[in-house]
């Protein structure tokens, strides 16, 4: 997950970007990565847990509440959330081979 930003990805422009985390554009961050796992525990597919990891990042990052627990309704919509990002990933890499 760590990236290290150029010139043009540290604009501000870059920071505002609200699907940022769908490209791990994110600060490499262990407590998103504790949150991710005490929400949806260790999941099989490492995408999946990258793309939730950089999503929990991104809400911190930007002071937004992050879910406590998987019966917390905010893991259930970002869940979705992750879900779709995780499917589009699919399609590209299989679109590709």
């Amino acid at each position: 997950m760590k990236q290290t930003p150029s010139r043009e990805l540290t604009s501000a422009a870059w920071w505002a970007d609200p699907q940022r985390w769908r490209r791990c554009l994110v600060a490499d961050n262990p407590l998103a990565a504790q949150i991710a796992v005490r929400v949806w525990g260790r999941v099989a597919q490492l995408d999946w847990q990258i793309l939730a990891t950089a999503l929990i990042a991104q809400r911190l990052e930007d002071g937004q509440p992050t879910p406590k627990t998987a019966a917390d309704p905010l893991a259930v919509e970002l869940e979705a959330q992750i879900d779709h990002a995780f499917r589009a990933l699919n399609r590209t890499l299989n679109s590709t081979t």
